[in-house]
């Protein structure tokens, strides 16, 4: 297992990256948007929107994302930013998931049922929530953040200033 991020959640994400980006000097790569069908502990399912933002920069980068209503932290007792997860690479996403499981890691929202694909995420007893994540699997909007010996490991080249803003990344 390889970290190559942690994952802060907050409320709304516009604002959260301005705050990073203000306190702690953090740029960003462009937000991602997507849906994803999920099921909750009670094995119902749902459509969600996920929205977040990574960082430039790492590996370990920092993963910005929108909390989703109704899960993560008591909306009611927690406002602000919080760490929600670490991302981890790992060689072999089913073999791992059964090792973290058989460790007494349990799925987080999910089924033990199925194993994963692409990436999964677990929870162990003591509250601590990681997310493992398929090497082989290619992802562009993060290949900067793959381990260096990984055929999709692809360095951030900076883009040329020309006067205009520019989020220096090519991919």
């Amino acid at each position: 297992m390889r970290l190559y991020h942690v994952s802060l959640s907050v409320p709304q994400l516009e604002m959260g990256m301005e705050a990073l980006a203000r306190d702690l000097g953090v740029t960003w790569r462009p937000i991602i948007e997507s849906r994803k069908t999920q099921t909750d502990e009670a094995g119902r399912e749902k459509t969600v929107e996920h929205r977040l933002a990574y960082s430039v920069g790492g590996p370990p980068a920092i993963e910005l994302m929108q909390r989703v209503p109704g899960e993560g932290p008591d909306e009611d007792s927690v406002t602000g930013m919080v760490i929600d997860h670490l991302g981890f690479w790992v060689d072999d996403l089913v073999a791992e998931w059964r090792r973290l499981l058989n460790s007494g890691w349990r799925p987080r929202g999910g089924d033990a049922a199925e194993p994963p694909k692409g990436a999964t995420q677990l929870i162990n007893g003591r509250g601590l929530a990681i997310e493992i994540v398929d090497v082989t699997v290619d992802r562009p909007r993060v290949s900067d953040l793959y381990p260096h010996d990984s055929p999709y490991f692809r360095p951030i080249v900076p883009a040329r200033r020309t006067g205009t803003a520019s989020s220096g990344l090519t991919n």
